[in-house]
């Protein structure tokens, strides 16, 4: 019996977790039925009988797999094998062609894939435009002739497919063996993704590697002060993994179009930590690390603690990022019809991610993102809406962000739509043929699916308008088509994934018209229960508003030269909003460590405390930080 992807996936996250799952779990994971879930799960039980290890199972416990060590690794090595025992869909057919032309220099014939893969040539030959057009993307040609096939492409295109391909193929349990290895300093002991092993052949101790990697974390923070994340770990893990398998190629890692002349003394401080402990690897394993290869792999570590984006003395040029953000919040805003343009948590939050995002894009710096294939589950929609955003605003630039890093934007955008979704509760009418019977059951299975909706009553077809003369909601919902004065969805019986999406849709379309329904339990207060102290009220909003105004004149007038027309537009409704979240006590405070500050960053936070004094504003440091993302680079790379 062979398994399918997403049966392998079910059965590599119990191999690795060790304890108990719940259907539950699994189902909501990948937004499919229970049932689907315990077919999965019959198809490896049995799969895993004809392995002789068993799969248990416990009402009140989970699912879980009964074997030791020894088999749990067998069994997570025949995962990543190909063969009769699993089942390959076309994605993984194709992105495994994709690497086998990235890491080969010379012609691969259709006869071979077609023998490796174990299909036919017509399935191979559809396999490869799909390739095509992925190479295509990336500006990298498919030559063929009559030796075969063969990628084209500089070098450094190669690195970068490569390395989005690695960051594509690794799920979070690989990415936490990576980080697990470096921490013991040896190979994970339990699991390694096997494309990883492929890229290493050269290297004969694999523990001496990982000890190598954890002495570059160590030395980093004792000689530079800087502690390298986990995701900056896994960067440099990657970009080694791709040093070493081109130099076997015999592909020296080519000049990079930027020299490391003019590179700030901190950014050259970490690449000699790098540069000193890769020559003892290199000489260890008899393989060549050039100084063009260890700044290519540096770069993921100087990169990821690159200053505060200002006094940018390499990279490319820089497009506007507050332009960019804007651009990107206005295009989710359209796509979904929800007033994301109207949260400036949103567009400070968004601001900060991608001022720091288009800086690593400067030093060609990917993200790894352990949450990737999560993210992608779990908010297919949204993500869908973010990415074509980003490739309308951002494809006109020449930027291209990865999977990885739009999985990080959908987060902002999703916790945003989350945040105003709780602050609204839709009233709705429920329709149902006789108004009895499954009436009750549809609104608990609605209510439970979509939290901010609150279904207020349920009629019969023949009752809608008397009902709705006597009750106000915001939209109908039901199982017969009928008009009304209010927007109306109809829905199956039994409502499926469709008529929840339609549903929400609709919401999605009441709450960029702004019609709200102002639930008893919250929301802002009616006129009438203000009235008694409307003038208090009245002097405290003015105050709030002049102070804000006021502070925003002398802030974009002191710091004119750094700011465009559209940055200062958007400085000076941050700074309203600013004065009324410090005057309600709600200031952005500052988590985990500061961003680093280049010399003129540190002088602009000093001139900008100065302004804040001279307003008798104490301000926090987030807020400070803030404000500085408003300000443009001083240096574009010009």
């Amino acid at each position: 019996m062979a398994l399918s992807t997403r049966s392998r996936i079910h059965l590599k996250k119990m191999l690795l977790e060790q304890a108990p799952l719940r259907i539950k779990e699994l189902s909501e994971q990948f937004n499919v039925s229970d049932r689907t879930i315990k077919y999965d799960l019959e198809t490896i039980r049995v799969w895993l009988q004809e392995q002789d290890v068993f799969m248990c199972s416990n009402p009140s416990k989970g699912i879980w797999i009964d074997c030791d060590e020894s088999e749990r690794t067998m069994l997570l090595g025949m995962l990543e094998d190909s063969g009769s025992h699993v089942f390959v869909n076309q994605h993984e057919r194709a992105r495994g062609i994709i690497l086998d032309l990235l890491l080969s220099d010379k012609h691969i014939t259709i006869g071979e894939m077609v023998k490796k893969n174990d299909v036919s040539r017509n399935t191979i030959l559809s396999d490869l435009a799909i390739a095509e057009a992925f190479f295509k993307e990336w500006e990298l040609l498919l030559e063929r002739s009559r030796f075969g096939i063969q990628l084209i492409g500089t070098e450094k295109q190669r690195r970068t497919v490569l390395e989005n391909i690695i960051h594509d193929l690794l799920d979070s349990n690989d990415m936490l063996q990576i980080v697990q290895g470096v921490a013991q300093e040896h190979k994970p002991t339990l699991h390694f993704n096997k494309v990883l092993e492929r890229f290493l052949e050269p290297v004969n101790d694999l523990d001496f590697l990982f000890e190598a990697l954890s002495r570059i974390v160590r030395n980093t923070e004792s000689e530079v002060g800087v502690m390298l994340s986990d995701r900056v770990i896994i960067g440099v893990f990657i970009r080694l993994c791709i040093a070493i398998q081109r130099h076997h190629q015999d592909e020296h890692i080519e000049n990079e179009d930027r020299t490391k002349e003019g590179v700030s003394e901190h950014s050259l401080n970490i690449f000699y930590v790098f540069q000193r402990v890769l020559a003892q690897l290199a000489e260890m394993e008899s393989i060549t690390l050039t100084d063009n290869a260890v700044w290519f792999i540096s770069l993921q570590a100087i990169g990821m603690a690159a200053p505060f984006p200002y006094q940018i003395n390499k990279g490319e040029s820089l497009p506007d990022v507050y332009t960019i953000t804007h651009g990107i919040i206005r295009h989710v805003t359209d796509q979904m019809r929800f007033p994301f343009l109207d949260d400036p948590e949103l567009l400070n939050n968004l601001l900060a991610h991608m001022s720091d995002k288009m800086t690593k894009y400067s030093y060609g710096v990917m993200e790894p993102n352990p949450l990737l294939k999560e993210i992608m589950q779990s908010y297919r929609t949204m993500f869908d809406y973010v990415q074509k955003a980003c490739l309308e605003v951002l494809g006109s630039l020449g930027v291209h962000l990865t999977d990885s890093d739009i999985a990080f934007l959908v987060l902002h955008f999703q916790t945003a739509y989350e945040r105003k979704a709780e602050q609204q509760r839709w009233k709705a009418l429920i329709v149902c043929g006789t108004g009895r019977g499954t009436s009750k059951w549809l609104m608990t299975i609605i209510e439970n699916e979509i939290k901010h909706l609150q279904f207020v009553a349920s009629c019969s077809v023949m009752d809608v308008e008397k009902v709705l003369e006597k009750v106000q909601v915001d939209l109908v919902i039901s199982i017969l088509p009928i008009k009304a004065n209010v927007p109306v969805v109809v829905v199956h019986s039994i409502p499926c994934k469709h008529d929840f999406q339609a549903i929400q849709t609709q919401l999605n379309q009441l709450g960029s018209s702004k019609v709200r329904s102002t639930s008893n339990g919250g929301g802002l207060r009616r006129p009438e229960m203000l009235a008694h102290n409307a003038g208090q009220l009245e002097n405290m909003v003015q105050d709030i508003i002049y102070t804000g105004y006021d502070l925003s004149r002398e802030i974009i007038a002191h710091f004119r030269e750094y700011l465009s027309d559209e940055r200062a537009e958007g400085l000076t409704l941050h700074l309203l909003f600013m004065v009324n979240r410090i005057h309600f006590g709600t200031a952005y405070m500052q988590y985990g460590e500061p961003p680093l500050l280049g010399s003129t960053a540190l002088a602009l936070k000093e001139e900008l405390q100065h302004v804040l004094q001279r307003k008798n504003l104490e301000v926090t440091e987030g807020e400070l930080h803030a404000i500085l993302r408003y300000f443009e680079p001083v240096n574009k790379g010009e």
